[in-house]
């Protein structure tokens, strides 16, 4: 379901959670709608996400076999 059709305070939690931008920028990429803010901010969310997943799993990976 599109947050803006959940309940107002549904909606406004919904900002706090990364998986917001990304499921918003998959429903303009499906759309047809390429270069929007949206995908833009769906794609630094998820360059974010990745960039912080893959520190974290280098440091615990390290420090399991060091």
């Amino acid at each position: 379901m599109p947050m803006p059709m959940a309940p107002g305070r549904l909606d406004a939690i919904s900002h706090i959670s990364p998986f917001r931008y990304v499921l918003d920028a998959l429903r303009d990429l499906f759309h047809g709608q390429y270069l929007t803010g949206t995908v833009g901010a769906g794609v630094a969310v998820t360059a974010v996400f990745a960039v912080v997943s893959l520190t974290v799993g280098t440091r615990v990976f390290s420090r399991q076999n060091a």
